[in-house]
């Protein structure tokens, strides 16, 4: 597994999903607003699927509130996400502003696992 997570998103990044704890939390209406200092670093988001588009390069999840989150092209049954799912997300924040979120890469989390947002 931690080998396919390697090739799938490349060196670096790619290596780092599996470990550690992300350095934030957020509910999916308060990225935007405070997750500025986080970018470049693992989060955890928990949102409502907006859509799923199936690519090349991977799936792409859309959330509520203008969240795009890119899972590597070795998905883990993204592809059966349904419009209106909650999910939790754990990703590299690589941009934060109204409108334009974007977690890379980016992995579905247990919802079991502990959840302490930043509100």
């Amino acid at each position: 597994m931690l080998i396919l997570g390697g090739l799938g998103s490349g060196c670096g990044k790619g290596w780092q999903m599996d470990y550690g704890k992300p350095a934030a939390q957020f509910h999916a209406h308060d990225v935007a607003r405070t997750g500025k200092p986080f970018i470049g670093k693992k989060i955890t988001v928990k949102g409502e699927v907006l859509r799923v588009e199936n690519r090349e390069d991977g799936n792409h999840i859309y959330l509520k509130h203008n969240i795009h989150c890119v899972f590597p092209t070795w998905h883990l049954g993204e592809d059966n996400l349904k419009t209106g799912d909650e999910i939790f997300v754990d990703g590299f924040l690589e941009k934060c502003t109204e409108g334009n979120v974007e977690l890379y890469p980016a992995l579905g989390r247990d919802s079991a696992a502990s959840f302490k947002p930043i509100e």
